[in-house]
């Protein structure tokens, strides 16, 4: 190793993964500069609780340029190996060339002296030593194979598959279910063990039903550690078992890469469809046809309201089906300001229970709840409880005619939404697939307030609460990090 290096140095590189990321992106890349950023030490943690045993399924949702391949790919199977040379990795790619290039720099990491000084007792075997597959002396090893590719006379303890499909293919059903049916019906059958072994995914989304979709919509087991570019609404990650990262709503995943000015350029460069899903890990669906989201006002901040309301459309769907679907709106002059998101698929007593959680928390002026069919109940439940300020919704019209009638608002350019409104990636979801997505949930919230505007502001104006606080104020983004004393928590703004 060099000759600065100590024990010290040595001890840390064999102990702290975190730090053997930062020497193997310095082995591959002489010249360039390690920007360290906290995400490494969360997925460093991912990574920790699989190789324990707690994880078995694990899915790194992380936008391009982000190491993500570094990492999980190239570090990490070189790190396991140097504490356990017989463990066998299967690492796949949407293309061999690729999995060989990953294969190659893993290789040339633990041939490299400074990674024989750190793990004296793992060798790669001169037997086997190839881009495809090379093994140790105490016959682990990493094989480098292509999603589709035959896997034979090498099982694995540990499946990485990065960057299974490419961004051209997901236009096309058959390619994005090649992915799919590679994974079920070859990988998961070259396990060791079934019941311990590990399946690692890692990349970036590029479609609503690429390879990450499926597993999150079809496979709870799977836990999913989803990283994007600005956080939409506050997002809580493990650093270590004793450390949470906060990073709150419009804070960057690595500010000093891509910003403010770089994230808006990169938008209008790609298009707002693939940005959202590459760089936000948020695939949005086709077209609906009646809204375009364009049309509202995205504001950083949003003024003192004259009246605010709370609206609720209503499911009782514990585990499933659809979501009961909470929106808050500021009213000032004719102008409508939506400030958050809010949805859950709860029975009608939890869903009771967080309606009165969220008035306690927004103190709107009036909370509107559609009561053509369970939500009845709930307003009657509510004003038994002294909800005087519940105002019940009937719908008469088809949830298409309804919306088709707040179109003119909104192009008109009467609707705006805060930007690190919580929730806001769903809710802009919902409307860019209206009336074709999955779920309408959202918009039916939205447009039972602004359909009957003028006398939701009426009640509103009947029920006006003296308590609510701070009302149109948002705090600014600042760049800080603070650590509290309720254990550790560093929050990133």
């Amino acid at each position: 190793m060099d000759p600065i290096d100590s024990s010290i140095l040595i001890a840390l590189l064999r102990n702290d993964f975190r730090a053997f990321v930062e020497k193997c992106f310095n082995h591959l890349n002489p010249g360039q500069t390690y920007h360290d950023n906290w995400h490494v030490g969360v997925i460093a943690h991912a990574l920790a609780e699989c190789l324990a045993g707690n994880t078995k399924r694990l899915i790194i949702l992380l936008p391009p340029r982000n190491l993500k391949s570094t990492i999980v790919s190239i570090a990490w199977p070189a790190y396991v190996l140097g504490h356990f040379p017989s463990k066998k990795f299967v690492c796949a790619s949407y293309a061999q060339e690729l999995a060989n290039q990953l294969s190659n720099d893993t290789r040339s990491i633990m041939n490299s002296d400074w990674y024989r000084e750190l793990f004296p007792a793992t060798l790669i075997s001169p037997v086997k030593d190839t881009q495809g597959l090379f093994v140790t002396t105490e016959f682990g090893g990493r094989m480098a194979t292509f999603i589709g590719g035959i896997m034979t006379g090498f099982g694995g303890d540990i499946v990485i598959i990065d960057d299974p499909q490419k961004p051209q293919d997901m236009e096309h059903e058959s390619a994005r279910h090649k992915a799919r049916n590679w994974l079920l019906n070859t990988a998961l059958s070259r396990f060791n063990s079934p019941k311990d072994g590990i399946l690692i995914i890692v990349m970036q989304r590029l479609h609503e039903d690429d390879l990450a979709g499926y597993l999150i919509e079809n496979n709870p087991e799977f836990t999913v550690l989803k990283i994007p570019t600005r956080a939409d609404e506050e997002l809580v990650y493990k650093l270590d078992s004793d450390t949470e990262v906060h990073l709150e709503a419009g804070a960057y995943l690595q500010e000093d890469r891509i910003g403010p000015v770089e994230f808006e350029a990169k938008r209008k460069e790609m298009g707002s469809r693939e940005f959202s899903a590459q760089y936000q890990l948020d695939p949005l669906p086709l077209d609906g046809g009646t809204f375009n989201f364009d049309w509202f006002d995205l504001c950083d901040k949003v003024p003192a309201f004259s009246e605010l309301i709370m609206s609720v459309d209503v499911a009782v769907t514990e585990g499933g089906g659809n979501y009961t679907a909470v929106t808050l709106w500021g009213h000032l002059d004719h102008h409508w300001y939506l400030t958050a998101c809010h949805r859950f698929q709860f029975d009608a007593a939890k869903v009771r229970q967080a309606v009165q959680n969220l008035d306690q928390k927004y103190q709107p002026d009036l909370i509107v709840i559609d009561s053509t069919g369970v939500g009845k109940g709930m307003v009657a439940e509510l004003r038994n409880k002294g909800f005087r300020h519940v105002y019940p919704s009937i719908a008469k019209f088809s949830k298409i005619q309804v919306a088709n009638d707040v179109v003119a608002m909104i192009e008109g350019g009467r609707v705006s939404i805060l930007a690190s409104a919580t929730g806001l990636a769903e809710f802009r979801k919902e409307i860019i697939s209206f009336p074709n997505g999955k779920f309408d949930d959202f918009v039916d919230s939205m447009t039972q307030v602004l359909r009957f505007e003028s006398g939701v502001v009426r009640e509103a104006r009947l029920h006006k609460r003296s308590d609510r606080r701070g009302v149109g104020s948002h705090k600014t983004r600042a760049t800080a990090i603070s650590i509290t004393e309720r254990g550790r928590i560093i929050h990133y703004r």
